[in-house]
């Protein structure tokens, strides 16, 4: 007497069909994956110039000019050491830049390998209220 095995097994088509459903949501979640990584480092270097204009704004208030004075602040390390600050570069480049006298700042946020930049820039700030129009506003 011979014994028939039944081998639970999946067939070639069956397989072929799930290899074909996982490379088409593969297909739409990819790129939609990669945009929003790049997305998210946006908004990152966003929040981190918006940190740097608020500490070099402080800076201003006590010092009466924006640092840095020259074009010597060019990384992160010096942002982070001289304005206190804890900036992470997370595939990013951040440089800042002045004139002279200190009456403006430009930082600039590059991510590697890309062609955007974000950038923050600040003239000196005006020690008149821009809401007053005559001339007993205090």
């Amino acid at each position: 007497m011979k014994r028939q095995l039944s081998i639970k097994a999946f067939t070639i088509m069956e397989i072929m069909i799930v290899v074909i459903i996982v490379g088409i949501i593969a297909a739409f979640a990819i790129p939609n994956y990669s945009r929003s990584v790049s997305q998210s480092h946006l908004k990152d270097a966003m929040m981190q110039l918006s940190a740097i204009r608020s500490a070099n704004q402080v800076y201003y208030a006590r010092t009466s000019k924006y640092w840095p004075a020259t074009a010597a602040a060019n990384n992160v390390t010096a942002i982070n050491s001289f304005l206190s600050l804890n900036i992470i570069e997370n595939a990013m480049t951040y440089s800042c830049t002045g004139i002279a006298s200190g009456a403006t700042f430009n930082c600039t946020a590059t991510p590697v390998g890309s062609a955007y930049t974000v950038t923050v820039n600040q003239n000196i700030l005006s020690s008149t209220n821009p809401d007053c129009t005559s001339g007993s506003c205090p």
